[in-house]
């Protein structure tokens, strides 16, 4: 659920966080409601990009058990790049000249969506994503990132990055055989044809998670344009 145009809209200036942000020098935010702050760092696909996706996911959730995985909705789409969980409010505005510090590094490129998995596996299936072709330069902007963190002091997950989109996180309530269920059903959305959707990367989202019994709510509080251009072409979508 989002409070505002999460995704696919071409401003740098996110309105619907307002009333909760103030500017700071060189395009940084800091919040001013609350103690702290559940953040993500994300990329955030354009409309185009999510009404390609969108048509996938809606046979997607036609395809699942009733009851086995909650299915992201095409407007939350996001790919998380570094997830900092609470922040103070003091604390908002570095992370957002932390983004922009990354962004001046690294030039705008191409991306393009490839195959559908489970993670940690199909027969045990948690979350179900679509990765990336070639997923190198969303890796270089993410350690870019991370590095620009780091020196802020913020302190990031040890896991290892994985460049996807959620499409679907399994239920509470559901059980091992509607999940193995579920899994199987992703690999086969996998082996057969589905569009492959392209697009252009160009700006780094700083996201604030409200979590909520019907869903995540989404504030975007802070934009950074990635620097430069890159010599590709973005990709098409294809059918």
């Amino acid at each position: 659920m989002l409070d505002s145009d999460f995704g696919g809209r071409e401003s740098d200036t996110v309105t619907a966080a307002a009333s909760l942000v103030k500017p700071l020098k060189h395009g940084g935010t800091v919040t001013r409601t609350t103690d702290s702050h559940r953040l993500f760092i994300a990329l955030v696909p354009p409309q185009d990009a999510l009404d390609a996706l969108a048509g996938l996911i809606e046979e997607l959730a036609r395809a699942l058990p009733r009851g086995a995985m909650r299915i992201t909705p095409p407007e939350n789409l996001h790919l998380t790049l570094h997830f900092l969980g609470d922040v103070r409010t003091d604390r908002v505005g570095n992370a957002a000249q932390a983004i922009d510090a990354a962004c001046v590094g690294c030039a705008a490129f191409a991306v393009e969506t490839a195959a559908l998995g489970c993670f940690p596996s199909h027969e045990r299936p948690r979350i179900a994503w679509i990765g990336l072709r070639d997923p190198l330069a969303v890796i270089e902007l993410q350690r870019a990132l991370g590095h620009e963190l780091r020196e802020r002091d913020f302190e990031l997950e040890r896991r290892s990055f994985s460049a996807h989109w959620t499409l679907a996180r399994a239920e509470r309530r559901a059980t091992p055989r509607q999940l193995g269920r579920a899994g199987d059903i992703v690999a086969a959305f996998d082996r057969r044809a589905h569009p492959d959707v392209g697009f252009r990367v160009d700006r780094v989202t700083l996201v604030e998670s409200e979590l909520r019994r019907g869903g995540p709510l989404y504030r975007p509080l802070h934009v950074s344009r990635l620097a430069g251009e890159r010599a590709n072409d973005p990709p098409r979508t294809r059918g």
